[in-house]
């Protein structure tokens, strides 16, 4: 249970070192919410993950994340997922799902917040192309005072903590600058 709790714990911790901008809420109201089926199935990003998208309900997905290094452990963990549009762009809102990982002590429980994730998606031909928030980025537009947007900073990593409406108007704003997302994560079935 330790090394699940660790696999989980870096899987998490490696998305947000990427540059990614975690949110206390979520990026989309109820009204975004789409789903593509072309979404599920399993995909993989140059050998190095795999990525499985399952549904229950047709309106949600649950991703199943396999990292598979070279000379490292298999880590794997499990993410509540919602495809959503704003205009006429997708974006994957990821938040930690069920995971075996989470039997630990009640104290630990207690100083673990669970964040929303935000890709930006793009459906390429037999490919899906995802895309972080600029960590980065955000944080040079932010103390320039070209953007705006309720937040907390600790150390060098930025938590979003505005409400859904305003994280929408942010991710339009901030979605205008050629540098506000990562390089390209391109995904094939």
């Amino acid at each position: 249970m330790k090394t699940n709790l660790i696999s989980l714990a870096f899987v998490i911790l490696s998305l947000m070192l990427a540059g990614c901008v975690p949110s206390i809420y979520p990026f989309y109201t109820s009204d975004d919410i789409v789903f593509e089926e072309s979404l599920l199935g399993t995909w993989t990003e140059e050998d190095l993950s795999t990525w499985t998208f399952t549904t229950e309900n047709n309106k949600n997905y649950v991703l199943e994340l396999t990292e598979n290094e070279p000379d490292s452990p298999q880590k794997k963990g499990y993410f509540d997922v919602h495809l959503f549009k704003i205009g006429d762009s997708h974006f994957l809102d990821l938040i930690p799902g069920v995971n075996d990982q989470m039997n630990i002590p009640f104290l630990m429980k207690l100083s673990m917040l669970p964040m929303h994730l935000l890709f930006k998606v793009d459906f390429v031909g037999e490919t899906v192309v995802f895309r972080l928030m600029n960590q980065e980025r955000c944080a040079e537009m932010i103390e320039k005072g070209l953007i705006s947007v309720k937040h907390e900073k600790s150390g060098d990593l930025i938590v979003l903590s505005a409400p859904t409406d305003e994280l929408q108007r942010f991710v339009i704003e901030f979605g205008k600058d050629a540098e506000a997302y990562t390089e390209e994560m391109v995904l094939k079935k």
